[in-house]
């Protein structure tokens, strides 16, 4: 019997590409209709990271986010002018909080990536959702 080629193993990591770029995009199309071009996914995990996590670094936020540092430091500088997140002078590098406005932005940003991922309660019943994240997680922890 042969096997179909898109179900091995090897095809694995272009699966989860394609699957992640698709929530990604239908992600960045709900915030794009909330609030136009300009705030992004990258704006929303950063700035959900600080509203859950409270103050850090830039650095801190950028390994906690899988980002480079430069990159990290360019979404928050956006951020910064957009009014969401302030940089305090902490030693020897600053610490990045979300403002008020910021705050205050989060629950309408949530409920946007709700809407969009929306459609996956649809698709998967939730001891599914619960296994395909402990699978996710015990891969990412591999590598």
């Amino acid at each position: 019997m042969m096997t179909d080629p898109d179900s091995t193993a090897q095809n694995l990591p272009f699966r989860m590409h394609r699957t992640t770029m698709a929530l990604r995009i239908a992600m960045s199309h709900e915030l794009t209709a909330a609030f136009g071009e300009d705030f992004t996914v990258d704006y929303w995990q950063a700035l959900k990271t600080l509203c859950t996590q409270g103050r850090m670094s830039p650095a801190s936020l950028a390994r906690t986010l899988h980002r480079d540092r430069a990159s990290m430091l360019r979404t928050l500088g956006c951020m910064e002018r957009m009014g969401l997140v302030s940089r305090i002078r902490g030693g020897r590098s600053h610490i990045v909080e979300p403002t008020p406005m910021g705050h205050d932005f989060m629950p309408k940003a949530d409920r946007a990536v709700q809407q969009a991922l929306g459609g996956l309660e649809k698709l998967l019943n939730p001891f599914e959702i619960n296994e395909m994240s402990r699978i996710l997680d015990s891969i990412f922890h591999k590598y």
